[in-house]
């Protein structure tokens, strides 16, 4: 794969299928992968929470300046409550 057209052709997806249900060894095969990835100093300073309870995902939103992607699929009110959510954090 070439590492130019990789970056220049990369972008933020932010919709997504509210039927298609992420698995725990998906996201255990994400996370192995993400390990990989460079940091400061090789540190890899973060910590993965899968969020899949709608009220944590509420309580999830209104620390993040309420976005309305946080709660489900933009906020649109389709996504069923089990669809999970994803928390990046810093060490």
């Amino acid at each position: 794969m070439d590492t130019k057209k990789v970056i220049q052709e990369r972008r933020s997806v932010h919709s997504f299928d509210p039927n298609k249900k992420v698995t725990d060894a998906q996201f255990k095969q994400l996370f192995d992968l993400v390990k990989l990835s460079p940091s400061g100093y090789n540190l890899q300073p973060w910590e993965f929470i899968v969020v899949r309870d709608a009220a944590n995902k509420e309580r999830l939103k209104a620390v993040s300046y309420n976005q309305p992607h946080i709660g489900g699929c933009f906020g649109c009110g389709h996504c069923p409550g089990e669809q999970a959510g994803l928390c990046a954090c810093r060490g």
